[in-house]
């Protein structure tokens, strides 16, 4: 993953193993939570944003249903950054599955609003082949691993 050509990530995970893993291999990440986060972000670092928050700034987690169901109006300040950034960078979009809400109305701002995304690219643990098509169609080349494989990479680049 440290390898791929990005420099945004976007993930729904609350750990660090990414992080970690990217400053093991001697690269700067910035982690984006927090409207102060968001605020500091350079365009020209390699940047995390965690959409449901992290370990560290429990204030931002989403993890309830009445999170998800709010989540534009909770963190308008996440969306409206990524709707800038996502516009000219390649992305990597981990920790999700396909019927997650907030990557579905990502996928959805993408499409509509700023038509469509730089070749960018997400893992997956359980996608079918319909909906790898689906993506790549959209530019997003689909990483498909299992949960075990991707925390082993993570894991070995520590």
């Amino acid at each position: 993953i440290t390898k791929l050509p990005i420099k945004i990530i976007v993930t729904t995970n609350w750990d660090e193993l990414l992080e970690i893993a990217y400053k093991k291999s001697g690269q700067k990440i910035q982690s984006v939570v927090t409207p102060e986060e968001i605020k500091k972000y350079n365009e020209n670092d390699l940047v995390i944003f965690k959409i449901h928050g992290d370990l560290k700034n429990t204030k931002y987690l989403v993890i309830t249903e009445d999170q998800y169901n709010g989540y534009s109006s909770s963190h308008p300040f996440m969306l409206t950054r990524l709707k800038s950034t996502l516009q000219n960078k390649s992305v990597l979009f981990i920790g999700y599955s396909l019927s997650d809400r907030n990557f579905t109305q990502i996928r959805h701002m993408v499409d509509h609003e700023l038509g469509g995304l730089k070749d960018s690219f997400a893992v997956f643990v359980d996608i079918s082949d319909n909906e790898v098509q689906n993506l790549q169609n959209k530019n997003i080349t689909v990483i498909k691993s299992d949960f075990v494989d991707v925390i082993n990479d993570l894991v070995n680049s520590i």
